[in-house]
């Protein structure tokens, strides 16, 4: 039996954990960084699929949610383009505005998508209502669902359903880990949920 192994992450919890060094100053700096070190990470895999939220939905409860937990801070629009200073912003700072995270995703999916043709990785990116693949046809799993979360479970099944006999799903929200849960008869036997960092770090096998 052919082994293969996908990788299926949540692309806003890789960004916000994402190292930012002094030298990147830019824009394009930031999305070559972050194509680099998710590639690099997960190139162990035969498949990676990389799944951001959508930021374009009106009043949303998500939005709201965000919007109170700002608190007094006011977020600030970044418009994103290559050559956008970026050298002294925080990423938190970065991801403080809807628009600013809704230009980056498309931003970065568009450069790893580039990064990966050239390396020859099979990569799957899926933001807003786009959905986009080096190597397949994926118009199939384009979606207007708001939260990663649940978009990363269509992700798994699909992944299955082309041949997956590993799946391990990277997030740090538990909710994933109840809706993988619900999902496993409609995956491989193989899977595992991968949550938290360093001392906290857990790789729990659904079966």
């Amino acid at each position: 039996m052919v082994r293969k192994k996908v990788v299926i992450a949540d692309g806003m919890a890789e960004l916000r954990s994402l190292d930012k060094p002094a030298v990147i100053t830019t824009c394009d700096h930031l999305a070559e960084h972050f194509s680099e070190q998710f590639l690099n990470k997960y190139g162990d895999s035969d498949e990676l699929h990389l799944v951001f939220d959508r930021y374009d939905v009106p009043l949303s409860l998500k939005s709201a949610t965000r919007i109170r937990r700002q608190g007094d801070q006011h977020p600030v629009y970044y418009r994103i383009t290559d050559s956008t200073h970026i050298a002294k912003v925080t990423m938190k700072r970065l991801l403080s505005h809807e628009r600013t995270k809704m230009e980056l995703t498309e931003y970065i999916s568009a450069k790893v998508i580039q990064r990966s043709e050239c390396r020859g990785k099979s990569v799957v990116v899926a933001w807003g209502n786009n959905c986009q693949a080096t190597h397949r046809d994926v118009t199939h799993l384009r979606s207007s669902q708001e939260e990663a979360d649940t978009k990363m479970i269509l992700h798994a099944v699909d992944a299955a359903s082309h041949g997956a006999t590993e799946i391990n799903i990277h997030s740090p929200d538990t909710d994933v880990f109840i809706l993988s849960l619900i999902r496993y008869p409609q995956l491989c036997n193989d899977v595992h949920f991968v949550t938290g960092t360093r001392q906290r770090h857990r790789v729990i096998k659904l079966k």
